[in-house]
This record gives structure tokens, C-alpha cells and sequence, in this order.
């Protein structure tokens, strides 16, 4: 299984700057407000975020060398050459 890397796969790249977006905006949201409601609020949907996140990024890993899974994309012309 080749490993995708940020400068191979657009999709790496894609997830991950929205990873540093939504990191620095969570940031700025802590530098900003004095609210606690709105602290708690940008945390809380920052950890949901985090937790889609790494769902997917499992279900992606699971799924991209799998054999019945290549052939179902190969069937709809989306299969890698």
C-alpha cells in the first residue's frame, strides 16, 4: 500500500488545509472572545470536527485497497491507472 503524501494526492492537501483553517480560525475565536458560550461553542464544534474527521480518515484507509472496493470504482470508469 503506497502511503499518500501532501505533495501526491490533492485530497491529503484538501483535508489537511482545512485542518490548519479551522485550527487557526478555533485559535482566533480563543484570541478574541471573552464569552465563554462562544469559547465553549467553536470547541465543541472543533472536537466534532476532529471526530468526523478521523472516522473518515479510517473509513478511507479501510476501503482504498480493497479489492471488491476497486472494482465497484472500476465499474464506474473512477478506477486509478
Amino acid at each position: 500500500m503506497a502511503i499518500r503524501r501532501w505533495r501526491d494526492d490533492p485530497m491529503v492537501r484538501a483535508r489537511w488545509i482545512l485542518v490548519l483553517l479551522g485550527a487557526a480560525a478555533l485559535g482566533l475565536v480563543f484570541l478574541v472572545s471573552g464569552d465563554l458560550t462562544v469559547r465553549f461553542t467553536a470547541g465543541f464544534a472543533a472536537g466534532a470536527g476532529l471526530a468526523v474527521w478521523t472516522v473518515s480518515e479510517r473509513i478511507i484507509v479501510s476501503t482504498r485497497d480493497r479489492p471488491e472496493t476497486r472494482v465497484a470504482s472500476a465499474r464506474q470508469g473512477s478506477i486509478e491507472r
